[in-house]
């Protein structure tokens, strides 16, 4: 009846608990050290719940001129396309403390927020899902769900090395600099990521229309 209905249930939660303590401990186990957890591990939980990440866009003035810095990926399904620096956040990782890790490990150098920015207030959140489940708000990820945190950002050291990510691979080849009427068209971004291009060439352009009228 209802009663024994009810106790299945109880028990099937009781079940689903113990397991999801146990597979909670397994991942504290294997995220020690350098947080990197193994490819089999990070597929299972990238196929059951949203991954979050965190993209750095460099942004400098040059002869009184905007310019974006996007690098061209050298890893993954969209190698040649561009995009941001960024990547997950770690397990117990702070978010300041994971933008400033994929700016050095991407770029070689340190990074400090666009003014009015800090690892609390992003520029904006970006939404990214399988392709096959398209929704408004969500642009192309192949592999997952993912939320991106995404700020502005100005490089604090000149010289720009591309380097190599907690995973042993280089990310980037290469870092592009563009005025904003030189951003390149949507077919060239990897995860549907002209979109959020768009508002940061909005966002600078009132910028300087500000800096006019003062």
């Amino acid at each position: 009846g209802n009663r024994g209905k009810r106790e299945r249930e109880m028990e099937l939660n009781y079940v689903r608990n113990v397991c999801a303590n146990l597979l909670a401990k397994l991942l504290r186990q294997l995220v020690r050290g350098a947080g990197v957890l193994p490819r089999d591990v990070y597929r299972f939980l990238a196929a059951v719940a949203p991954i979050c990440c965190v993209d750095a866009i460099p942004i400098r003035s040059r002869g009184g001129r905007w310019q974006v810095g996007l690098i061209r990926r050298n890893t993954g399904f969209y190698t040649g396309k561009l995009f941001f620096v960024g990547g997950r956040v770690m397990f117990g990782e702070h978010i300041e403390r994971a933008l400033r890790r994929h700016v050095l490990e991407t770029l070689g150098g340190g990074m400090e927020f666009f003014s009015g920015l800090s690892w609390d207030h992003p520029f904006l959140i970006a939404q990214y899902k399988p392709m096959g489940l398209p929704e408004d708000g969500f642009t192309h990820e192949p592999s997952k769900h993912s939320i991106g945190l995404t700020y502005l950002i100005r490089l604090t050291d000149r010289g720009v090395t591309m380097g190599r990510t907690s995973y042993g691979g280089q990310e980037a080849s290469e870092l592009l600099w563009f005025f904003l009427d030189e951003i390149p068209p949507p077919e060239q971004f990897a995860y549907g990521g002209h979109p959020t291009a768009e508002k940061i060439i909005a966002h600078l352009e009132n910028l300087s229309r500000e800096g006019e009228n003062r």
